[in-house]
């Protein structure tokens, strides 16, 4: 994960655990399932972006050569880097929402709850909410 994911994901920990008055200890933690089914390379099969050859592909010369999935998959014409970009907003997305389905998991929150709170912080980020 970049920078910029770690970042976004421990911003909507930190606005979520504040607005339900949670302690440290309550913060969901990522766990080695947590990416499952949310790569790039399953979201564009999930979005019908890419046949299953073509993501065949890109990981043969992913293995071979190395790179990320996007930017294989650009170079050798099989998504555009605006495809690349939203995908990787969409897995943003489900990592953010994956740490607070975590919550619901426990009955910490619920998901009327988790969907209003996620868009008052993303209200917040682009400064169209409180």
């Amino acid at each position: 994960m970049t920078f910029v994911e770690n970042l976004a994901e421990r911003e909507f920990v930190e606005y979520l655990a504040d607005t339900l008055g949670l302690e440290a200890q309550d913060r969901p933690q990522k766990s080695e399932w947590s990416r499952v089914g949310n790569t790039i390379g399953v979201l564009t099969l999930r979005m019908n972006l890419m046949s299953v050859a073509e993501v065949d592909r890109v990981l043969e010369i992913q293995d071979s050569q190395g790179g990320y999935f996007g930017e294989i998959a650009v170079k050798n014409g099989f998504l555009t880097s605006e495809n690349v970009n939203r995908l990787l907003e969409i897995q943003q997305l489900h990592d953010q929402l994956y740490l607070a389905e975590q919550w619901v998991a426990k009955g910490k929150l619920d998901v009327p709850s988790l969907i209003n709170r996620f868009s008052a912080f993303l209200g917040r980020r682009d400064g169209t909410g409180d």
